[in-house]
């Protein structure tokens, strides 16, 4: 993990060598059927749709109310403000936003990752509310 402050705003990195994010979620059995239906089959594949999910999603492999939001609560602090973003990058794919276009985009790679990286970085001159 690294961190640094510079001009008001604050950038965090982090690098998790694990499994990642889209080999986490096809091993979460109450998201098997969902990915196996006809209609996400061809997505499952992507990487980028996991990372999506993950994003989204308001539940951990724990169950425990307290975890599994993080991806989602650092999105929402970007999108707050209008400076900084983003950045998801596991396996084969990728996802950014962009506080500063208020857009979100995701990426196919050809070649695999080993793990997660994430890069956020948001203003803390901005009056975000809390």
């Amino acid at each position: 993990m690294f961190a640094q402050y510079k001009e008001g705003s604050l950038t965090v990195a982090i690098c998790d060598l694990g499994i990642g994010i889209p080999n986490s979620l096809r091993e979460k059995p109450e998201l098997k059927e969902w990915l196996a239906s006809p209609i996400h089959r061809a997505k499952q594949k992507r990487d980028t749709s996991l990372i999506e999910i993950a994003v989204e999603s308001i539940r951990s492999k724990t169950k425990l109310p307290h975890r599994g939001k993080g991806l989602r609560d650092m999105l929402e602090l970007v999108k707050n403000g209008t400076v900084g973003g983003l950045r998801i990058f596991s396996g084969k794919g990728g996802f950014m936003y962009s506080a500063s276009l208020s857009e979100e985009s995701v990426k196919d790679y050809k070649t695999a990752m080993n793990g997660t990286i994430i890069q956020w970085q948001l203003s803390l001159e901005s009056g975000y509310e809390q």
